[in-house]
């Protein structure tokens, strides 16, 4: 009998800066998969914000991963940028 390879558990992680909601597999600490409806009672879930953090934050200059986070204001690194803004 062949022995199957165990996934570690997976983990269900929360991400307030860019509001997405993914499924990790806690052995090998990547980023698993971006889900956009509950895993546990099938409602949507709020859209992602990552495309829109990328608009706001080339307003201060930041245009990519190599770039300064010393460009952006305290507020783009948390849940606030999007709560101040009233986005919903």
């Amino acid at each position: 009998m062949q022995a199957t390879r165990r996934h570690g558990d997976p983990s269900l992680r929360y991400d307030a800066q860019f509001r997405s909601f993914t499924i990790w597999d806690r052995a090998d600490q990547s980023p698993g998969w971006t889900i956009s409806h509950c895993p546990f009672c099938g409602e949507k879930l709020p859209d992602t914000l990552d495309e829109l953090w990328w608009v706001e934050a080339e307003k201060f200059g930041f245009v990519d991963l190599g770039s300064d986070k010393k460009l952006l204001p305290a507020e783009m690194l948390t849940d606030e940028w999007w709560r101040k803004r009233g986005i919903k």
